[in-house]
């Protein structure tokens, strides 16, 4: 097992709402390269995606670590992460997914509100403002 979080979609989402979200998570990548925050493979191997249906970063596989997928329209999907520095990335996009897309999707994760401390602070570092637990799980 290890360290992981899950998201499901339990309505469905119109597209272009579904775009400006992806929008949201590019800003979020971008802030969290600038910072120096791993994102995923080196060497100019598993650069992210994102499109306006899917986002998608290439973890660190190498090290028994997943690949962050979210697409539009999948049902349910998890990634492990086992806390590895790029953990921030993928619970900053998290929240940003429960806070552009509400009750669209529900939310899970092995850790709790504390763990996301670094996700917490990338997601408030590039929007302004903080998230509350209360909007996420």
């Amino acid at each position: 097992m290890g360290y992981t979080h899950y998201w499901n979609q339990v309505q469905e989402v119109d597209s272009a709402k579904f775009a400006s979200f992806t929008k949201d998570a590019a800003l979020i990548i971008k802030t969290a390269d600038d910072a120096g925050i791993p994102i995923g493979n080196s060497g100019g191997q598993g650069l992210p995606e994102v499109t306006d249906s899917v986002i998608a970063l290439n973890g660190f596989a190498q090290y028994g670590y997943e690949s962050f997928v979210l697409e539009l329209g999948e049902a349910s999907s998890f990634c492990k992460t086992g806390q590895r520095p790029y953990d921030a990335v993928v619970t900053a996009i998290l929240i940003a997914l429960k806070r552009g897309l509400g009750e669209a999707f529900t939310v899970k994760s092995d850790g709790n509100w504390s763990d996301w401390i670094e996700g917490r602070n990338l997601y408030a570092e590039t929007f302004g403002v903080e998230a509350e637990e209360s909007e996420v799980f």
